[in-house]
Parts: structure tokens; C-alpha cells; sequence
């Protein structure tokens, strides 16, 4: 999920899909993937922990060497990051089909994966899950992100 070459079918459904369901049905089980995930890392994910990963670059003159960068050790703080990311040229590219786009920043703030599960509208705004989720934006500054991107 969090590796760009290799999450690029998403970003194509979300972004370039012309079928709403699909993207709904997609977004869908990204949003219960990160909201479960939300829960099982959110000590390592509060605590800003990261892990060094090495990966093969390659430079404009042809030669490849390894770099290590930093990276937070939540995969669904990845994920967010990397989605974050698309706010910067693709997202605003695809603004006529991005709805299930927005809806997984949303639903990863304040949903469960239960409440995804079940296909709830409504959120419990006193669960650990939401409460989980909105320290998690004001840590990573999604509120920033977020409204830069509507600016």
C-alpha cells in the first residue's frame, strides 16, 4: 500500500476511474485497512516512531545508489503521508472524481474499521478510534495539509 510503483492502481481508481462505485467500493476497503490499522499501531503511530529504509535511486546520469531516509514505523501514517502527497499535483488534476479521495482522510480521522464493516453514515465521536484519529491529524498536521490543499 505505502510503495509508490507499487500502489499506483489506487491513485488510478481514485483519481482516473470513471466508475463512482468503483471508487466508492475501493475507497471503501482502503478506509477499513486504515482505520484497523489506525488501532493496532497507534502507540508507534502517537509516539512518531520511524524506522531507516534503504532504497535504490537512480540519478539523471544513470548510476544507482542506496539511500537510506527516514520513515514513520505506522504503515497507515505511510499511507496518509504518501496520500498527502497527491495533494500537491494529482488530486487537484482529478477534482470532478475525487470524492472517495476525500472520504478515506475523513474516514481515517473519525471512523472504526466496525463502522466502516458495517457501512455506518454516522461516527461515535467519543470512541478511541476517533479520538485516536484526531490526535493522529493534529500530530501530522493534516488540518495544514488539508486546508492548503482547499486554498
Amino acid at each position: 500500500m505505502c510503495d509508490f510503483p507499487n500502489s499506483e492502481v489506487f491513485w488510478e481508481v481514485l483519481f482516473d476511474c470513471g466508475e463512482p462505485n468503483t471508487q466508492k467500493h475501493l475507497a471503501r476497503v482502503i478506509k477499513f485497512a486504515l482505520c484497523q490499522l489506525k488501532m493496532d499501531e497507534k502507540s508507534s503511530a502517537i509516539a512518531q516512531e520511524t524506522v531507516t529504509v534503504e532504497r535504490e535511486v537512480t540519478a539523471l546520469d544513470g548510476t544507482t545508489q542506496m539511500v537510506a531516509e527516514e520513515q514513520p514505523k505506522a504503515i497507515c501514517v505511510r499511507f496518509i503521508h504518501q496520500m498527502v502527497e497527491m495533494l500537491q499535483e494529482r488530486a487537484p488534476k482529478a477534482w470532478r472524481k475525487f470524492d472517495a479521495y476525500l472520504d478515506v482522510f475523513f474516514s481515517f480521522m473519525v471512523n472504526s474499521a466496525d463502522e466502516i464493516a458495517e457501512d455506518k453514515d454516522t461516527y461515535d465521536n467519543k470512541s478511541d478510534a476517533c479520538k485516536t484519529g484526531i490526535e493522529l491529524y493534529f500530530i501530522y498536521n493534516m488540518v495544514r495539509h488539508l486546508g492548503d490543499f482547499i486554498l
